[in-house]
């Protein structure tokens, strides 16, 4: 995955609510610290 910031992927989407689930089901599978990585802040 192309690191890319959380702030920009929010502006850029049509359903910022999306990516939030996303990270939240990332973060469920994988724990937090590799869904901070995964999503740059």
């Amino acid at each position: 995955m192309y690191p890319i910031s959380y702030y920009t992927m929010t502006r850029q989407s049509k359903d910022p609510k999306y990516i939030r689930l996303e990270m939240v089901r990332y973060a469920k599978e994988n724990g937090v610290k590799p869904d901070a990585r995964a999503f740059i802040f």
